[in-house]
């Protein structure tokens, strides 16, 4: 690669630069005349150098990344050791420097503080005494971050080669390592729905988006479909995706007010840009997953402006392009993301409740009803939700519509009392880190379950429900100094909570 580089002769490159300058191709020639190098003692490889990272400049930035990364690697090789310190070097190169900070470019970073320890070490500077201090502190942080670098590299070789040594072959699966994720993360049932997200998922990062495949997911509120995506996104083995989450109920067509489509993605975009990788072609997007919730106020209801128009109908068409992977959106390949969908579709629910109801009445017929529900299938669930007006166009493109099951009452009490994942282990666990402990009564418990079955809630509604029953005794229990929080049933009835010392007294009052 060096050799490439400084191919070119010193009296060449003056013979090139004067030209570009004189095209006006040159990239700084405001800032450096050509006649400056026909008298200055620059020794040739430096000379090439310059001219091959001031060439590229002005191009697109992943060819200039592409540069400045080469430059960065013969810096950190140590290629630059042997070069000649020149004497009477212009200040326009200093000038240059400048420039490129001005510039800051964010993923270039790294490699701009290089250029200017390079520049430092290769040039004497006397022409400019007084900004000697600043270069050696610009030195002297360009030189820590390629050490860090290298102790970086060295530190995830020695992992990478420690982990080959505990484990010889990960041989499992993404899909498999998906679905324990969720498992061990306290989501309960839902095992058609964790299947088939974790199988999509490893099918797009392993073909590395080729293959896409969209999902709707069709359940109640707290059946889990956003702690779903949220569980995909702490995964470690998807770090590099770019994950957003967006209610789709907030979109309008373009011209009205509110998040038309493009603005969507635009947000998309600069999420995403912040896990651009360099590749063969310079800066990449990473491969995406964006999360629509509340996909039933859109696709499954109609929105009539004054016009007569149906603005749903005109957001679902401008969704199937991008769901479909051919529409791009500024930098945005839609081709590179997966979509997963998500809606309550209450208007489901009524209509199941009422063919239960028609069918007959009683414990056993409704319970056959609620187990063919639960056993539903994707050619069900097309055929309802065409029923309620969602069209087949938007149907034929999402390839996996998956019916989420309202949570049993054994998993919303795991979903309460689980130690590590539960409501109330999650609660004790943060006043444990600070010094504190929280009990409660099991006949609490099945007070909150009770409420929950009677006004449908999920999980989601246990949190809420478990931060409303203990409103300000949180902060009662800090300010005056007690160490233990004790919960019980009457709090629903407006009694007290009890602390330290009241624990074990009578609370009937």
């Amino acid at each position: 690669m060096s050799e490439k580089i400084f191919k070119v002769s010193g009296e060449e490159f003056r013979k090139q630069y004067k030209e570009a300058y004189e095209s006006g191709r040159a990239s700084l020639a405001d800032k450096m005349p050509a006649e400056f190098f026909a008298r200055t003692a620059i020794s040739d490889e430096v000379a090439v150098l310059l001219f091959r990272y001031m060439s590229f400049l002005d191009e697109a930035d992943k060819t200039t990344c592409r540069y400045l990364q080469e430059v960065k690697k013969l810096i950190e090789n140590g290629k630059f050791q042997h070069l000649k310190e020149c004497e009477g070097l212009n200040p326009q190169v200093i000038d240059m420097i400048d420039t490129l900070y001005e510039k800051r470019l964010r993923e270039c970073c790294d490699e701009l503080l290089c250029i200017a320890m390079t520049m430092y070490r290769i040039f004497n500077m006397q022409e400019r005494p007084l900004q000697r201090p600043e270069y050696k502190r610009r030195t002297e942080m360009a030189w820590r971050a390629v050490n860090k670098a290298r102790k970086d590299k060295l530190i995830e070789l020695s992992e990478s080669k420690k982990s080959l040594k505990e484990s010889p072959a990960d041989n499992i699966p993404l899909a498999v390592k998906v679905k324990e994720h969720f498992d061990s993360s306290g989501m309960r049932g839902q095992e058609e729905a964790k299947k088939i997200v974790a199988m999509s998922v490893h099918k797009f990062v392993i073909s590395e988006g080729k293959d896409r495949n969209p999902i709707l997911l069709e359940g109640p509120t707290g059946s889990g479909k956003t702690f779903m995506f949220q569980l995909l996104e702490e995964m470690p083995e998807l770090k590099d995706l770019c994950f957003f989450n967006y209610c789709a109920s907030d979109m309008t067509p373009n011209g009205f007010s509110g998040d038309d489509i493009s603005n969507v993605f635009s947000k998309y975009e600069r999420m995403a840009r912040q896990k651009m990788k360099k590749g063969e072609n310079g800066l990449q997007m990473p491969l995406g997953i964006i999360f629509l919730d509340e996909m039933d106020k859109i696709i499954g209801m109609s929105n009539t402006d004054s016009n007569g128009e149906d603005c749903n109908a005109i957001v679902t068409a401008q969704l199937l392009t991008a769901i479909a992977g051919t529409q791009n959106y500024g930098s945005v390949d839609t081709s590179k993301i997966l979509f997963i969908m998500a809606g309550a579709f209450e208007e489901l629910e009524n209509s199941r409740k009422k063919k239960r109801e028609e069918h007959g009445i009683g414990f056993a017929v409704n319970a056959s009803a609620k187990e063919k529900e639960n056993s539903m299938t994707g050619y069900d669930l097309r055929e309802e939700l065409e029923e309620i007006g969602v069209s087949k166009q938007f149907l034929g493109r999402v390839p996996y519509i998956v019916h989420m099951d309202r949570l049993s009452r054994a998993q919303l009490r795991q979903i309460l009392v689980d130690k590590e994942h539960g409501v109330f282990g999650k609660k004790q666990k943060w006043l444990k880190r600070n010094g504190k402990t929280l009990t409660y009564d099991e006949d609490l418990v099945e007070e909150i379950l009770d409420r929950m079955e009677e006004h449908d809630m999920g999980a989601r509604g246990a949190a809420a429900m478990l931060e409303t029953l203990i409103g300000t005794a949180e902060y009662d229990m800090f300010a005056n100094g007690y160490k233990n929080l004790h919960l019980h049933k009457g709090m629903f009835f407006r009694e007290e909570p009890v602390f330290d010392e009241q624990k074990g007294k009578s609370r009937d009052k």
